[in-house]
């Protein structure tokens, strides 16, 4: 049966031929086969009789079979195209992106819902509008001229963007696809056209661009600032070396350590906050007294740790000398004898009142050589004069019969350093 049906669907030339062909063979053969088979003159008169009426009704219900196939066929054809019409009508209507078929005038023949919210019009609105109601007239002209490439068929499609206007006057950005469904006679019938906002996505890749300069800007400025900084603890153990007759080697290398372990927390803290390279000091304290604690341990037995530290924030081209300058004043404060003292005592006080912030450091120790922050000839007074003087900032040490205060006072700010990009407040 679906052979049969293949065949009348495929080619009704043959069934027509197979029809001839056998009436042929019918009409020629059909009176000498009934000679050959029956010898009663009345009985083969009688059939002969028949013969033609046989054929009629033999031709009949051929006819009736093959209309019925026929229609049997079309209706299968008809329910098809109504499927693939309304898979169509579906596709087209709730596609994700807006879709549009219009005449090479520029005159509406469908749109899709996706559009219509796209645009913010209802169909109906949205099918009497011209081009120049909805398309910002800067990018109209050069639509037009893509176009009339599409009808010349010198275009097979094209994508581009444009600014399209929503009935509430915003703009979004829009990707348009376009092609043509031209005639046998290669006559455009209709142009059609998707078009998907991307205004989101241009305003991802802006930001993406923004974030990768601000990164290539954040490595120049690391690659500067640790080149600087290892230059600056070059000239710090020079110096240390050449002023190195007070202690051994190993005292000046150990002091020179904990240099080197600032620049290295200092970097390890590094944070980008709002495009600015800042340090959470802090933390970067925690971790120096630490390790500081850590270091001189064998002389600091029973010695009482206070400490009132608030959550600061500093620019990195402060964090650095403000660090150092802690780090030498803990060092110098660590290295005092506690012997034979009642509750030993070391006091670290950080906080900031307004926008100036006070470093304290406060101990009950003996210190070593009577250490003078005034003195011109001690190399640990000349470094923490020049990163103060950087810094723009003020360093007091007070001593009485029990206690020996140090304090450390600036201005926060976001200072340029070498090769930054961000300017001082």
């Amino acid at each position: 049966m679906n052979k049969l049906r293949t065949i009348i669907k495929s080619s009704p030339f043959i069934i027509a031929l197979i029809y001839v062909l056998v009436g042929a063979v019918w009409i020629q053969y059909s009176d000498q086969l009934l000679f050959s088979l029956i010898e009663d003159p009345d009985t083969l008169l009688l059939v002969l009789s028949l013969e033609g009426w046989f054929y009629v009704i033999a031709t009949g219900v051929l006819i009736f079979f093959l209309v019925y196939q026929s229609n049997v066929l079309i209706e299968d054809l008809v329910n098809d195209a109504q499927k693939n019409s309304k898979k169509f009508e579906s596709t087209f209507e709730y596609a994700p992106v807006g879709i549009a078929h219009h005449k090479p005038n520029e005159n509406w023949i469908l749109v899709n819902r996706s559009l219509c919210n796209l645009l913010g019009y209802k169909k109906e609105e949205l099918l009497s509008l011209r081009f120049s109601d909805f398309i910002h007239a800067d990018d109209l002209e050069r639509g037009r001229e893509l176009d009339q490439e599409l009808i010349a068929g010198e275009l097979s499609s094209y994508k581009t963007e444009k600014r399209y206007k929503r009935k509430d006057g915003s703009y979004f950005i829009g990707r348009v696809t376009k092609s043509a469904v031209y005639e046998k006679d290669k006559n455009p019938i209709y142009l059609i056209a998707m078009i998907e906002d991307i205004s989101q996505q241009i305003e991802n890749e802006v930001k993406l661009k923004k974030n990768l300069e601000e990164k290539q800007i954040l490595l120049s400025e690391l690659h500067h600032r640790v080149k600087n900084n290892i230059a600056l603890m070059c000239a710090l153990l020079e110096l240390q070396l050449m002023h190195g007759k007070g202690g051994t080697t190993k005292q000046i290398l150990e002091h020179y350590k904990t240099r080197l372990k600032t620049i290295s927390l200092i970097y390890e803290n590094f944070a980008d906050v709002a495009g600015e390279p800042t340090i959470n000091f802090n933390w970067y304290l925690q971790e120096q007294i630490q390790y500081l604690n850590e270091m001189f341990a064998p002389n600091r037995k029973n010695i009482e740790y206070k400490t009132h530290i608030e959550n600061i924030e500093l620019n990195i081209n402060q964090a650095i000398p403000v660090g150092l300058i802690c780090n030498e004043l803990l060092v110098i404060t660590n290295q005092h004898k506690f012997i034979g003292i009642d509750k030993p005592f070391i006091q670290i006080v950080f906080k900031l009142e307004d926008d100036s912030v006070e470093f304290t450091i406060q101990n009950n120790g003996t210190p070593q050589n009577d250490f003078d922050l005034s003195d011109p000839n001690s190399l640990d007074s000349r470094i923490i004069a020049a990163l103060t003087k950087q810094i723009e900032g003020e360093v007091t040490q007070q001593k009485s019969d029990h206690l020996q205060t140090y304090t450390l006072r600036f201005k926060k700010g976001t200072w340029k350093g070498a090769a930054s990009h961000f300017q001082p407040e």
